[in-house]
């Protein structure tokens, strides 16, 4: 009788799995695909978040700089670092965010410090809308610039593991990330329409790097808007998110650990949505807010520009400057950093005065001049 082992049919050697790999393949080249049109896919502020934010671990970008800047669309519309730079003596830039958070502006100040920057002084703006809104609002924005360690900080501060799952795998999938706007595209693509805003990307990149960061608009009359309208979806109760809030006192307790004095800018608004602000009770619930943050990180030292005097005409919207109101904030600025305010007086809360604006009027490149500037080059080049 034959052993058994002898007559056992050899084991079937195991095949490569072909037809998971070739999958795996074709969905490489297609992430691979459509990370090279990401022109077609993103939006300037996609880019904003995406360029500023590398600029923060940069050490060119942040060493020797005396002032930093940090939040949203205000302060990045608003405040030029050449006018504060002219008027302060002091080197500045912009790192503020088209629709930035206070957790954005603590990655950034964090980043920022890591790469070198040992500033003299911090300005930090926080428009109360953007306070009041969850994370959640930039979510298409987070993934162009949290690390994975930030992301997982700004998810547990939300106790949310779907939020740091979802922003790990927008990092890697550019179909995930941009799946709305790929979607955009090919619906106005079978209607023979572009949504595309690739030409428009290169001109606030230029506009970034020769503005150090800030965005500078261009001229406008008064805006001819609703102002209800306004209020009621930007400023109709005042209720900040707790995380946000969060993010705010780390931020402070971060530039307090290293002697920095942080300015906190309260920017205008037009006239007539502050007056309504005011009117609702909105404006009375934020004061009370910042006093009560004030109180707690007393060397911060508030800028109030809400009732400097800011006309109609230097506003492009209801809250962002046009490019002569943004000279104006930026000099007013410069007026208040030329001169450090000693952070041992407690309670320090100072009113910004147009009156007292020197200067601001450098020749300093709006949004449109960096258009024609790159369709200048763009016909040259075609000579």
């Amino acid at each position: 009788m034959e052993d058994a082992r002898d007559t056992a049919a050899p084991a079937p050697r195991r095949r490569p799995p072909w037809g998971f790999l070739g999958m795996l393949g074709i969905v490489m080249a297609i992430e691979w695909t459509l990370a090279g049109h990401d022109l077609d896919f993103t939006a300037p502020w996609h880019w904003d978040w995406r360029v500023i934010g590398k600029a923060a671990t940069r050490p060119d970008r942040v060493k020797g700089r005396e002032v930093l800047l940090f939040g949203d669309s205000l302060l990045k519309f608003g405040v030029m670092p050449r006018i504060i730079q002219q008027g302060s003596g002091k080197s500045t830039y912009n790192f503020a965010l088209h629709t930035g958070q206070t957790s954005s502006s603590y990655f950034m100040l964090r980043r920022a410090l890591r790469a070198g920057a040992k500033p003299s002084a911090i300005v930090l703006d926080l428009t109360p809308h953007m306070l009041m809104h969850a994370p959640e609002i930039n979510k298409h924005l987070w993934p162009e610039l949290l690390t994975a360690e930030e992301s997982f900080d700004l998810a547990r501060t939300m106790r949310s593991p779907d939020f740091f799952a979802s922003i790990m795998l927008a990092r890697h999938l550019p179909s995930y990330k941009e799946r709305y706007d790929i979607r955009a595209n090919l619906m106005a693509a079978l209607q023979g329409r572009s949504v595309s805003r690739r030409h428009e990307i290169p001109m606030y990149r230029r506009n970034w790097k020769v503005n150090d960061g800030a965005q500078l608009m261009g001229d406008s009359p008064a805006p001819a808007i609703d102002v209800e309208q306004w209020t009621n979806s930007l400023y109709s109760r005042w209720f900040p998110h707790p995380v946000n809030v969060a993010y705010l006192d780390r931020f402070l307790a971060l530039a307090a650990s290293k002697q920095i004095p942080v300015y906190w800018l309260l920017p205008p608004i037009l006239p007539s949505i502050q007056a309504r602000t005011e009117a609702t009770g909105f404006d009375a619930g934020y004061s009370a807010f910042v006093r009560d943050v004030h109180a707690r990180f007393p060397g911060t030292i508030v800028v109030d520009a809400r009732h400097a005097g800011f006309a109609p005409d230097l506003f492009m919207d209801g809250a962002h400057m046009n490019r002569r109101g943004a000279l104006k904030l930026s000099a007013a600025l410069a007026e208040v950093l030329r001169d450090p305010i000693s952070t041992s007086e407690s309670g320090r809360w100072v009113a910004l005065d147009l009156d007292r604006v020197r200067g601001g009027e450098m020749p300093i490149e709006d949004v449109f001049q960096s258009g024609m500037a790159l369709q200048a080059a763009g016909a040259a080049t075609r000579r």
